[in-house]
């Protein structure tokens, strides 16, 4: 359970943090405390799955822990980075 946190990442003109798992939920101890000031988007990076899956979802609607179904709904939303 439990994930892996990268440092923070200019992606598009925005700023992006990395959050990847191998199992388990997406379980974040205290995740707003360790998001950069001015983190635009978090990428959640399934490794439990092949190929891996990915979930970029908005720092705005981040939470310390999210669930499956709250997840899944940002998979592959790549507009975000536009947005």
């Amino acid at each position: 359970m439990g994930g892996t946190w990268t440092g923070g990442r200019q992606v598009g003109g925005k700023l992006m943090q990395v959050f990847s798992r191998r199992s388990g939920d997406w379980r974040i101890t205290d995740a707003r405390n360790k998001l950069l000031p001015n983190t635009d988007l978090v990428l959640f990076v399934d490794l439990d799955t092949t190929p891996p899956e990915f979930f970029p979802v908005p720092a705005d609607a981040f939470h310390d822990y999210m669930r499956p179904q709250h997840v899944a709904h940002w998979r592959n939303r790549w507009d975000v980075l536009a947005g």
